[in-house]
Parts: structure tokens; sequence; C-alpha cells
């Protein structure tokens, strides 16, 4: 079929082919990933749209996508094309349907489509990019194993410390966390170059893998106007919660705050009320939210930052932590009074935790958000801190720029080149320690 402006979509057994701006001449990147970045519903959409806004101008950016929204990402496909030279869409099959086997990682049983392998063993063993950029060790396993094109993984997260922590908290689906590990050791020793998003990721992949070139790929976080400091007055009432529910972390975090953390403080304040924003909200936490006291559902929003303006404390419960937690960057640029765990603080800068009210306890975290909505200079001074501390970090821009440099140096051989080489099969299996 064909879409507007005469660009045409060729669906067959559920993948698609888009023709997007060629820009013959630069460096020609085969960009693969999980999603389609635009809209931006995630943290990791928003950073992918972010930097290809960006880098689109310097690159000619095949953009490749596995997707388990397939249906969504075809309806906005269209987002994606000023960016890319051509766009191909395949829709991920998961199998078995009914959840991961006892030895595949969950995230790597997710990603799974036979059309999207034959096609991505075409176009890297025909030589048709000079650097193969991929999202994530769960999808570097499907490249084939022979070709000699750089590749860089960014690892939006150390995916195996996730896993061993959810397992630890008795949440674990597929494999235990050691075959994640494995596999994601692999993949980052095959790899030419390793990007993670904050120098404690960084600092996992050089011990765990020392033979692995590792560089900082950092977010930008200058998407969201700042609000500035804010001047409390008087007792609060109004607590958010904005996360992505489709990543699993999010999900528990909300649980945990829906079931365990709100009904405490509705106990000790009976006016507080709960708002939770973001996109696939599962029905079954929706309609606990919605049988609990207090709790507004907003759902997914066009733009976090009223939600977060209108907010006297903005509460991330995540239990598990790797990469950045960009929702709760958005927070602090907002100017909000935050109550977390010590996970939602993982990957940004020093003196975060002095910025926040931070603890691991349920028990602890309700009351400390009860506490907070009722001392305003508190909340006031969280917030001139979290204002304060945001300003130090990176734009987009330099984001983008880093990214550019990476695969223009891998692109010229200057990168410290490896055999990248991945597994024959695209799931490989890894026996349990």
């Amino acid at each position: 079929m064909c879409g507007q402006k005469g660009r045409c979509i060729a669906a067959v057994a559920r993948s698609s082919f888009l023709t997007g701006s060629a820009k013959p001449g630069r460096t020609r990147v085969l960009y693969v990933t999980n999603q389609l970045p635009f809209p931006p519903y995630s943290g990791g959409q928003l950073r992918e749209a972010q930097l290809l806004a960006r880098v689109a101008g310097a690159a000619e950016i095949t953009l490749a996508i596995l997707t388990c929204h397939y249906d969504r990402d075809l309806a906005h496909a269209g987002l994606a094309l000023p960016y890319c030279s051509e766009l191909r869409l395949f829709e991920s099959v998961p199998a078995p349907a009914e959840g991961p086997p006892e030895d595949v990682p969950e995230r790597v049983w997710a990603y799974r489509s036979d059309v999207f392998d034959e096609w991505l063993g075409q176009h890297v063993c025909g030589s048709e990019a000079d650097v193969v950029h991929v999202e994530g060790y769960f999808l570097a396993g499907h490249l084939p194993r022979d070709h000699a094109i750089p590749l860089l993984v960014v690892e939006e997260n150390v995916e195996y410390l996730l896993d061993r922590e959810r397992e630890a908290a008795g949440r674990r689906r597929g494999a235990r966390w050691q075959v994640s590990r494995a596999l994601e050791h692999d993949i980052w020793s095959m790899a030419t170059l390793v990007a993670a998003l904050s120098e404690q990721d960084v600092d996992v992949i050089r011990r765990d893998v020392p033979g692995a070139e590792v560089t900082l790929t950092p977010n930008g976080f200058d998407h969201l106007p700042s609000a500035g400091p804010r001047v409390h007055t008087g007792t609060g009432s109004r607590v958010a919660f904005v996360g992505n529910y489709a990543w699993a972390p999010t999900t528990d975090g909300a649980w945990d705050l829906v079931t365990r953390i709100w009904p405490r403080i509705r106990r000790a304040m009976p006016d507080a009320r709960l708002t939770l924003a973001g996109a696939e909200l599962p029905a079954d936490l929706a309609a606990a939210a919605r049988a609990a006291d207090g709790i507004d559902i907003a759902g997914e929003v066009p733009s976090v930052l009223p939600a977060l303006v209108g907010a006297d404390i903005f509460v991330c419960p995540v239990p598990t932590g790797s990469g950045i937690k960009v929702k709760m960057v958005e927070a602090m640029h907002a100017g909000c009074a935050i109550v977390c765990t010590s996970a939602a603080v993982r990957g940004l800068p020093e003196g975060a935790e002095s910025a926040v009210v931070m603890t691991d306890d349920d028990h602890e975290f309700a009351d400390a958000v009860v506490r907070l909505l009722g001392d305003a200079g508190r909340r006031s001074a969280l917030s001139r801190r979290a204002v304060d501390l945001i300003q130090r970090l990176p734009t987009w821009d330099e984001a983008a720029k880093t990214l550019m440099d990476s695969w223009q140096r891998m692109a010229a051989g200057d990168a410290v080149t490896k055999d990248a080489g991945l597994h024959s099969s695209p799931h490989p299996h890894v026996g349990h320690e």
C-alpha cells in the first residue's frame, strides 16, 4: 500500500519497508533497535529520537526495527522518515507465545522474527553499511556469524543486573540471570565497541570483560524546559509517579507503590492523592489503582511536564536499576521534591543523593513521603538542589556529537577492531551456572 506524499509501504508477513530521505556520501549506519523511537513513549525512545534527529544530517541511516508493537509503530512510522534513508519494520513473534522457556532470557525470547533474521543477514553480509549500531545485546544476537562491519552495541541497561535483581525479588521469567550474563558478556567481547549510558555501567562492563572496548555515550537532558526551583508553602497533598509501564522495573515499582506504599501514606494523610501517568499501564495494575483510595490514572500524556509541575512530590520506587532513569531527570528539571529508591539515582551525577530523599524500605518510603508533604521548607530545599544538579548534565547536542564521533571513528577504522562474528543462532542456549 502507498502512504501520503508518494512514500510506499510494502507489507509482507508483518514486515514493512518505507523510504525516507537518502543522504549519499555520508557515513552509512545500519541502526537496529526494538521499537520506533517516534513518538517517545519511554525514556529509551526519547533518547533515540533526540539522537537520531541530530545525527541524521551527518549519516545515512537504515533504521531496522524488530518490534513487539508492530501496529502502533507502523501507524507512526512516517515520523521517522526525515531521519533515515529507509525504514524496515518487523513484527516480533515470540515463541512459545505463553512465555520464555527456562533456558532463554525473557529479553531474548521477546524478540524473534525469521523474516528479520533473513533480511539482517543479507544486509550485513552484503556490506551495505559502514557501521552496525545495535541497541542491546538481545538484538545483537540476531546478527550473522561472519561479517566484517564494525559493530557498536549500546547497552541502555546492563541487562543481567536487572535480571539478577528481579530474580532475587521472585519476579523472574525465563532463564536464570547467569544465562543473561553469559550471553551479554559474549556480545561485549565480540563487539568492536560497547557503549554505556552511565559511568557505573561502563565500570561494570570493563570489570566483567576486561578485553572489551567501552565508551560512555551519555543521554542529553535539555529536552524539557526547566521549571526552576519552587518555593513551597503549607502542607502538600499531590504525589506523582510517571513511567513507561512496558519496562518491567517501572511496573514492579508501580505495584509496590499502589499495593504497599500508598495505603500507608493514605492512612497517615487521608487527603493525599496520587497520579499515575505514562504509557502502557497494565490492566490489572490499573484495576488495583482504581480500587485503592486517592489514586488518579492519567495514562499516556502528550507531555509529562504538567503532571510533574502539578505535583508536590515525585516518587520513583523502582526496585532495580541500571542505566539512567529519564523520568528522574525530567522530575528534577521540573523542580520536583523527590522520594526514591537507590536504584532510581543510579547513573545520575555525583551529589544526586543529596537532592532527593532516598530509601529502599517500603514503610520508610511511605513515611518519608508523609513527612515531606508536611514540610514545605524541605520540599523547597530539595527543589533547589535538583535544579542545580540538572544544570551539570550534558545537552542532547553534546550527546549526539559523542555518538557521531564513535560512528565516524569506527567507519574509519580508528576504533579497536575485533572479530565481530557472533553466534550462528540468534538465540544461543547457555547452561545455568
